[in-house]
């Protein structure tokens, strides 16, 4: 286990303990590149750019969600197929929060203190990366 990252611990078919590791990022990647039909792919960090500013929407893909909660799985499970996820018993109500909550557990380590100015840095980041950023003065 990663110093200062706690998997995220759940009952599902049995206790789970999620936690994101590179090898399950790059499953992840796979599986939604493939599902997806992607040509050319995709990189998992900018496939989660994509999907994660569609949260308040309710726009994000159940392929997206189900990728990532697999990957979360496979540090404890590595021969867990992704068809497996789809049959546990999560609360359909939890899962796009639950899917977001293993993202940013895993990558962002968030000080009570400081939480608004990451919140607001990680929106900066997004709109970077988005290309929705303008720079220079306003012409209005």
């Amino acid at each position: 286990m990663r110093a200062g990252v706690q998997p995220i611990e759940i009952e599902l078919d049995k206790p789970r303990r999620l936690l994101l590791t590179v090898g399950g990022l790059k499953a992840a990647e796979r599986e939604i590149n493939k599902s997806r039909g992607l040509q050319p792919r995709k990189a998992i960090f900018r496939i989660m750019m994509e999907e994660l500013p569609q949260v308040e929407q309710g726009d994000v893909g159940m392929d997206f969600c189900e990728a990532i909660l697999w990957a979360s799985m496979l540090h404890e499970d590595p021969d867990l197929p992704l068809a497996a996820v789809g049959l546990m018993p999560f609360d359909l109500r939890d899962v796009i929060q639950l899917t977001c909550r293993v993202i940013t557990e895993t990558y962002l380590k968030i000080d009570p203190k400081t939480e608004e100015a990451a919140i607001e840095e990680k929106k900066n980041l997004l709109t970077k990366l988005n290309g929705t950023q303008t720079s220079g003065v306003s012409p209005e």
